[in-house]
C-alpha cells in the first residue's frame, strides 16, 4: 500500500504538469481568436464608417448642386413675378411650385439607410462572439478516463483518442484502472449518441458498462458491446453482440470503419451503426442503473479516436430559451 501510495503520488505530479501546458495552449488559443475577432469586427466598422461618410459626402454635394439649380430657379420665378402679369402668374403657380419643391422632396427619400448599422455591430456583441467559437472548439461526447486505462495504451491530450504502446507504462495500481478505457462520466442524457473510428482494426469491443463497480463481481459480466475479433494475420474479423457475459454472432456485409453508438435510455435500446448510417444491431436492455462508454482494442496499427460533433446554437425568442 505504502508502495502504491508512493506511485500515485508520483503520477499526480506528472498529470498535474501535464495539463498545465494545455490549459496554458487552451487559453492562448482562445486569446489569439478573439484578438483576430476583434481586428475583424473593427475593421468592418472602419469599412462601413467610410462607405457611409462617402455616401453622405455624395448627398452632400448632390446637395450643393441642387441648391445652385433651386436657387437659379428662384432668381427665374422672381424675375417671372416681375415681368408676367399678376393673373398669368396665379394660373401657373402650382407649375412653378412643383419646380421649385420636386427635388428637395425627392432628396429627403434619398438620405434613408445612411447612418451606421449599429445593431450588425454590437448588438448582443458577446454572444456573438461566443456563437462564432464553435469553429475552434470543437466537442467530443465521450471524453476518455486515462485513469481507467491499461498500462499499454495511451490516450491523446484530448482524451478521445487511443493507440496501443509497444511497452508498458508506468502507471499506479490505482482502483479504477482496468484492461479498457472508460468514458470520463456517466450517460445521463435519455438520448446519447456518440462515434468511435476504427478504421481497418478488426480486434476491438466498443459499448456500455455499468457505472458502478460490484466489489468482488466479473467486470465483462456487465458490459453490453458490439465485438471485432480475428485471428493473428487474418484478413477477415468475425462480429457479435456481447451481453452480460452471452455472446451472439452477429454476420456483416463488411467490417465497419466508423462505429455509431445510439443508447435510448427511455425506450431501453442500444444500437449500433457504421459510418453510412446502416443499422448493424439493435438490443433492447432495461437501464436501471447508470452506464459508461467504454472502448478496448488490441495491436492497433493506427489510433482509434472518439469523434466530435458540431454543435449547434437554437434560439427560440418565444420561449426565451437557449439551447446548444
Amino acid at each position: 500500500m505504502e508502495s502504491t501510495c508512493q506511485s500515485m503520488a508520483e503520477h499526480i505530479k506528472r498529470q498535474a504538469e501535464k495539463a498545465e501546458p494545455l490549459i496554458k495552449k487552451g487559453f492562448e488559443k482562445l486569446r489569439s481568436f478573439l484578438e483576430e475577432e476583434e481586428k475583424k469586427l473593427l475593421n468592418n466598422l472602419k469599412k462601413e464608417e467610410e462607405k457611409k461618410t462617402k455616401l453622405v459626402e455624395e448627398k452632400k454635394d448632390s446637395m450643393g448642386k441642387k441648391i445652385k439649380s433651386l436657387s437659379s430657379k428662384i432668381k427665374t420665378i422672381k424675375k417671372e413675378m416681375e415681368e408676367m402679369e399678376p393673373i398669368t402668374f396665379l394660373r401657373e403657380f402650382e407649375d412653378v411650385l412643383k419646380r421649385a419643391l420636386g427635388d428637395t422632396e425627392e432628396e429627403a427619400e434619398d438620405l434613408s439607410g445612411c447612418l451606421i448599422d449599429m445593431p450588425k455591430h454590437v448588438g448582443n456583441l458577446t454572444f456573438e462572439i461566443w456563437r462564432s467559437m464553435r469553429n475552434i472548439c470543437p466537442y467530443s461526447p465521450v471524453l476518455l478516463n486515462p485513469n481507467t486505462s491499461c498500462s499499454l495504451t495511451v490516450l491523446s491530450d484530448d482524451l478521445t483518442t487511443v493507440e496501443n504502446t509497444y511497452g508498458r507504462l508506468n502507471l499506479p495500481s490505482n482502483p479504477e484502472r482496468i484492461s479498457c478505457v472508460l468514458g470520463s462520466e456517466p450517460v445521463i442524457d435519455y438520448h446519447y449518441v456518440w462515434e468511435v473510428q476504427v478504421n481497418a482494426h478488426k480486434y476491438w469491443d466498443i459499448g456500455v458498462i455499468k457505472a458502478k463497480k460490484v466489489e468482488g463481481a466479473n467486470l465483462w459480466s456487465r458490459v453490453t458491446c458490439l465485438r471485432s475479433r480475428s485471428e493473428q494475420f487474418s484478413s477477415t474479423a468475425r462480429h457479435s453482440i456481447e451481453v452480460a457475459g452471452t455472446s451472439t454472432p452477429l454476420t456483416l456485409d463488411e467490417p465497419p470503419e466508423t462505429v455509431r453508438v445510439e443508447l435510448d435510455q427511455e425506450e431501453g435500446t442500444l444500437s449500433f451503426y457504421d459510418g453510412k448510417s446502416k443499422l448493424l444491431h439493435a438490443l433492447e436492455h432495461d437501464f436501471t442503473e447508470d452506464v459508461l462508454p467504454f472502448f478496448d482494442s488490441y495491436h492497433q496499427k493506427e489510433p482509434v479516436k472518439f469523434l466530435p460533433i458540431d454543435p449547434w446554437i437554437s434560439l427560440d425568442p418565444c420561449a426565451y430559451m437557449l439551447m446548444v
